[in-house]
């Protein structure tokens, strides 16, 4: 493994083929962009003869691209509302020509023409402005519509300059930087780095804390602090704390980056989602088609697709969800989405998955069977977004603990991957293919480390054999008659 630290980006390099290395691109973030929390998901390959010092030129002016997302950062879901992440509390900005207001006048009230109170939320410069909504709701259940009416805001309550705001157009925005006490640190086997630098490690990782804000506390913050003239501060320790999100990222050679992550939930609130990962989806060109694969779906009611049985969702605009109904077995929803690549006539090139293990925390099948769905899915990108939690209601002092993995392989089986959860390493296959005694590789830099281990099943399809545990310099040797699908803990 190599690990690259340029700027604020992280760069993990590792082994993906005889002919090729994969390269991640991990928005570490000094400062900060969207909401202020690391982002995952832009994926390149190189050639393996690429030295190390041209790792950073080899990527960008790659031009075998996976993935471009760039927008890989999952927010929490409050109340209906997607936060952190790359998400921020939503506000408008209004362009209104020669406004007058100055920083004095941020945390005043203004009405749209359905008497709807707005707080103005910041002055960017002489003609735009940001508006927030005032929360409905309660203090923790707080509930807002993001519907402006008119285009004149007149003055309710504390404003230095009253005049009537008119405006000429409006655009959706977020109050940021919003996250609280956010600490990221860089760490390579196990050591906090820091600075710029290129390390040969096995295993490098990312590990970041932060707090989001109640959304209520913070337009009250600014209310509160109405008159001053300094520039607004939308994640000061004066606004209440909702969730707490701690999250550690690992690659290791041959594996999918692993996830370890929790959630503290400080206060009550209603609608919670956690995804804990979300990925845009495979980089698709010319005429190659983008599948997508969810184990245990039936025949979509709303889309027609199959997912269990791999869909051609090259031309869906829907935007679907996961849910119950559609479900083989409620009782143990899909763990992993995974989108295969191939070209028109029917090559598999890249495969893309992102799921959670379900040997621990909230992705063991008793927990995923009480969401409210296992995820949904864009129309308009076809971006995979798994729920990881789904509930009507989320209690102060619950704990969400996680295990989850995303990343690229090779889609010459369906799915054929290995991720990390804890100490073990955790092998997952899915087949769609009439197989005899017939071999499964492992991933390509795992084929000489794990020879002789054996892969203990944890979970599998009735109609899959496993005909020996122990991992051979061909694999493992499987029989199914057409599709099926195994999980195997490898022992150390």
């Amino acid at each position: 493994m190599i690990a690259i630290r340029d700027d604020v980006f992280l760069y993990i390099r590792s082994s993906f083929s005889a002919a090729y290395d994969i390269v991640e691109r991990v928005l570490v973030l000094e400062g900060y962009s969207f909401a202020g929390t690391l982002d995952v998901g832009v994926t390149r390959l190189i050639t393996v003869a690429t030295a190390i010092a041209d790792t950073v030129s080899a990527f960008n002016s790659s031009t075998n691209v996976i993935t471009v997302a760039g927008d890989d950062a999952p927010p929490v879901w409050i109340n209906k509302v997607p936060l952190a992440g790359n998400h921020g509390p939503p506000a408008k900005r209004l362009t209104a020509t020669a406004h007058g207001k100055t920083n004095v006048d941020v945390g005043s009230q203004w009405t749209d023409t359905a008497s709807k109170v707005w707080v103005l939320a910041k002055v960017e410069d002489a003609d735009t402005l940001l508006i927030s909504e005032m929360p409905g709701g309660t203090a923790t259940e707080w509930t807002i519509t993001e519907v402006l009416t008119g285009t004149t805001l007149t003055h309710s309550i504390g404003a230095t300059h009253t005049s009537s705001i008119s405006f000429s157009s409006i655009a959706s925005t977020f109050l940021l930087p919003f996250v609280q006490d956010r600490v990221c640190i860089v760490l390579i086997d196990g050591v906090e780095v820091v600075g710029n630098g290129s390390w040969s490690c096995e295993v490098p990782s990312v590990s970041e804390h932060y707090r989001v804000p109640n959304l209520r506390s913070l337009i009250d913050d600014l209310v509160a602090n109405v008159g001053s003239s300094s520039a607004p501060v939308f994640n000061r320790s004066s606004v209440q704390s909702q969730v707490e999100v701690n999250a550690t990222y690992s690659w290791r050679d041959g594996e999918l980056c692993s996830i370890e992550y929790q959630i503290l939930n400080i206060q009550d609130y209603a609608d919670g989602i956690i995804g804990v990962m979300q990925a845009g989806p495979i980089d698709r060109e010319g005429t190659d088609h983008l599948f997508l694969y969810a184990p245990g779906m039936a025949t979509s009611t709303t889309t027609g697709l199959n997912l269990t049985e791999v869909a051609d969702i090259t031309s869906n605009s829907l935007w679907f969800t996961l849910d119950p109904d559609d479900m083989l077995d409620p009782s143990n929803p899909p763990s992993r989405l995974a989108q295969i690549l191939k070209t028109s006539g029917g090559a598999s090139k890249y495969g893309f998955v992102t799921g959670y293990s379900t040997l621990s925390g909230r992705g063991q099948a008793k927990f995923r069977a009480s969401n409210t769905a296992a995820g949904e899915i864009s129309g308009s990108t076809n971006k995979m977004y798994p729920f990881g939690v789904g509930e009507r209601r989320v209690r102060a002092g619950q704990v969400f603990d996680f295990t989850a993995y995303r990343g690229v392989y090779d889609p010459t089986s369906t799915v054929n991957f290995i991720y990390r959860d804890g100490g073990d390493r955790v092998w997952v296959i899915d087949i769609h293919d009439e197989l005899n005694e017939e071999f499964v590789p492992l991933p390509f830099a795992l084929r000489n480390s794990l020879l002789g281990k054996r892969a203990i099943e944890v979970e599998k399809s009735a109609d899959l054999i496993q005909n020996s545990e122990i991992i051979s310099q061909k694999g493992m040797c499987i029989s199914v008659p057409d599709y099926g699908y195994i999980i195997t803990r490898i022992g150390s």
